[in-house]
C-alpha cells in the first residue's frame, strides 16, 4: 500500500543527507497524482494509519478526507488527484476543475495522440511551452502540441471565454494549488512552517510545478536530483528491511509498572529479531528504536512520539513526555493545564541496512545534443508574460548561479526555472533553484 509513495520519501530522505539539508518537504507529481511528505531532522515523519478513496489520502487525524481508513503503519504522507494525466473540465458551475479524472498512460494526455480528446495538465504544460513540442523521454514518446491546442480550446478557453495560453494557465495554476493543498498537510495543519524547509522535486512532472508551488508556500529553495522521474525506483532499491510491532499498553505516566512495560518492548524486540534471522539476515546488524503513543489523560486521541531507549524508565518517560507536549503545543497552539498523561501504546521497530549504495553516476550527456542553443517562447502568467527562454540540459547548466527563465530538458523530466528565480548545479548534479529575493 503506497510502497511508489514512500520509496520517494526513503530516497529523499537519503539524498537530503547527502546534500546536508535536515528539513525538506517531497514534492512527487507523476501521472495520476502528487505525493507529498515531510523529512524532519533527517528523519521520515510517520504515522500508524492511513485514509484512502477520498478526495485527499492522508494520514493526520486532524483532516479527513471522507475515505477509508487503514490501521498500518506508515510514512507520514499526502497524495491528491494531481498529476500529468489529470484531466481538465469547466463543471455544471462554469467553475475550472483539474482532476482527480485522470487519463492514465493509456490513451494518455490529448497530445499523445491515442485517442483521448480531453484536456490534461500534459497538454496545458505543452501549450504553455514548458514540455518540448515533438517528443518527450529522448524522442522515444511522440507528442503533438495541435492536439493538445485543440482539446485545451474545445474543453475550456471556449466554454470559458478565455484565449488558448490563458486557458493553459488557469489548468496549471489550478493544478498548483492542489499540490499546496497536499503540502498544506503534512506541514501548516501539522503546526510546521513550509517557509522553515527546502523542497525536493521529484517525479515525472514536480521539477515543472515545483516553482510555482514553492513559491505560494513561501519556500525559498529547491532541489531537484538526478533522474529525478526514476528518483522513487532508486529509493526502492536503496530502502532497508524494516519490521514493526506494537502493543497497547495502557496506563498512566506517574506511577506505571516499568518491569510489566519493559516486559512488553523486550518481547517485540524478540518477536522482531525471530523474524529478522528468519529472513536469512544477522542478528549483529539490527537496529532498533521505538515510539509511542500518548495523549493527555482524560482525552481519547494521542499522537506518536520517539522513545529515546529501549530501556524504559523514569527518564525515558519524562523525555517522552516532554516530546508529546512539544508536539501537542506545535499542532494546537497551547499545553494543557496540568502535566497528566496516559501511556496508550508502545512502537518498536527493527531495522536493518542493507548495505545497498548506488555510487555510479547518472549519465546526462546524451541529452546535450539534443538541447543545445535551442530556444523558445514560454507563457509564465499574465505578470511575465511570454518569454524567449533557454533550453539546456542538466549537464550545461553552470555551477554558478544562473536568472530564469530557464528550462532543462532531461529525458525522464522537465525543470522549470521561471523569472524570479535563478538555478545552478551543484557538484553531485543536483540542480539547486533559489527564490531571486532569497539573498
Amino acid at each position: 500500500i503506497e510502497s511508489g509513495p514512500a520509496a520517494g520519501v526513503v530516497a529523499a530522505m537519503r539524498a537530503a543527507r547527502e546534500f546536508g539539508h535536515d528539513n525538506v518537504i517531497t514534492l512527487d507529481m507523476g501521472g495520476t497524482t502528487t505525493k507529498a511528505s515531510i523529512i524532519e531532522g533527517g528523519k521520515i515523519l510517520r504515522a500508524r494509519d492511513y485514509e484512502v478513496g477520498g478526495p485527499v489520502s492522508v494520514s493526520s487525524r486532524l483532516v479527513r478526507g471522507g475515505g477509508y481508513l487503514l490501521r498500518i503503519p506508515v510514512i507520514d504522507i499526502s497524495e491528491v488527484g494531481a498529476g500529468g494525466g489529470s484531466i481538465a473540465a469547466i463543471d455544471t458551475g462554469g467553475a475550472l476543475r483539474v482532476g482527480p479524472r485522470s487519463a492514465g498512460a493509456a490513451p494518455g494526455p490529448a497530445c499523445y495522440g491515442l485517442g483521448n480528446t480531453q484536456p490534461t495538465v500534459t497538454d496545458a504544460n505543452l501549450v504553455l511551452g514548458f514540455l518540448h513540442d515533438g517528443s518527450l523521454a529522448g524522442g522515444a514518446l511522440t507528442v503533438d502540441r495541435g492536439l493538445a491546442e485543440s482539446a485545451v480550446e474545445s474543453a475550456v478557453a471556449g466554454p470559458a471565454n478565455l484565449s488558448l495560453v490563458e486557458a493553459a494557465h488557469g489548468i496549471h495554476t489550478i493544478t498548483n494549488s492542489n499540490m499546496v493543498r497536499a503540502i498544506k498537510t503534512v506541514s501548516i495543519e501539522r503546526g510546521r512552517d513550509p517557509a522553515d524547509f527546502a523542497m525536493m522535486a521529484f517525479g515525472g512532472a514536480g521539477p515543472i510545478h515545483a516553482a510555482g508551488v514553492a513559491e505560494a508556500l513561501g519556500i525559498r529553495r529547491i532541489l531537484v536530483p538526478p533522474a529525478p522521474g526514476l528518483f522513487s525506483a532508486f529509493g526502492l532499491l536503496r530502502a532497508e528491511v524494516e519490521h514493526h510491532a506494537a502493543r497497547t499498553v495502557l496506563t498512566g505516566t506517574d506511577a506505571p509498572d516499568l518491569g510489566a512495560l519493559q516486559s512488553v518492548i523486550d518481547e517485540m524486540a524478540d518477536s522482531l529479531k525471530q523474524r529478522i534471522r528468519a529472513e536469512g539476515f544477522a542478528e549483529e546488524s539490527i537496529r532498533y528504536s521505538a515510539l509511542a503513543d500518548m495523549r493527555y489523560l482524560g482525552q481519547s486521541s494521542e499522537l506518536m512520539v520517539p522513545l529515546s531507549d529501549l530501556r524504559i524508565g523514569g527518564a525515558a518517560l519524562l523525555a517522552a513526555e516532554d516530546a508529546f507536549e512539544a508536539e501537542y503545543e506545535r499542532l494546537f497552539g497551547h499545553r494543557a493545564d496540568r502535566r497528566a498523561f496516559e501511556l496508550v501504546n508502545i512502537h518498536v521497530i527493527a531495522t536493518i541496512d542493507r548495505g545497498v549504495e548506488h555510487t555510479a553516476r547518472w549519465d546526462s550527456d546524451a541529452d546535450d545534443g539534443i538541447t543545445a542553443g535551442r530556444h523558445r517562447s514560454v507563457y509564465f502568467g499574465p505578470e511575465a508574460g511570454s518569454r524567449e527562454t533557454a533550453i539546456l540540459s542538466r549537464q550545461a547548466l553552470s555551477r554558478d548561479p544562473r536568472d530564469g527563465p530557464i528550462i532543462v530538458e532531461e529525458y525522464d523530466s522537465t525543470v522549470v526555472v521561471p523569472p524570479g528565480w535563478r538555478a545552478w548545479r551543484d557538484p553531485q548534479d543536483n540542480i539547486v533553484i533559489d527564490f531571486a529575493e532569497a539573498d
